[in-house]
């Protein structure tokens, strides 16, 4: 463990960890992306371009999926999956117009918004 001066604070941090890479696995590990790559894992290869799994000790190869249900075959090939069937509404806000929708419905739910929103929505309905 090595402790740490904090140059914001001045406070002692104390953090875990070597810095000789002793302590490193020097494993190979293979992670089966659950999507078509996109943004969403730019982490992970950026990380990996950068050496950081290397670093750790840790040879990190990102794999592809050839379909968006391989990581569910790959998991089901080694141990049971459970799942779970809700039935609920799906409030997707990825664009304004859902967003504002789905905040409507929410509001509609609780009696105190509710009462300060549906004037407004009454006034732009007339």
């Amino acid at each position: 463990m090595t402790q740490r001066q904090s140059s914001r604070s001045g406070q002692q941090g104390a953090f875990c960890g070597s810095t000789t890479g002793e302590d490193r696995p020097g494993k190979e590990a293979t992670l089966l992306l659950d999507f078509t790559p996109n943004a969403v894992h730019a982490g992970v290869y950026m990380a990996v371009d950068r050496g950081f799994d290397d670093a750790e000790g840790v040879s990190l190869t990102v794999r592809k999926p050839g379909a968006s249900t391989d990581a569910l075959k790959l998991l089901l090939s080694r141990e049971p999956i459970h799942g779970v069937v809700l039935k609920a509404r799906r409030h997707d806000i990825g664009n304004p117009v859902d967003w504002l929708k789905t905040n409507i419905v929410f509001a509609s739910r609780d009696p105190k918004t509710w009462e300060q929103i549906a004037p407004l929505l009454r006034s732009l309905m007339t």
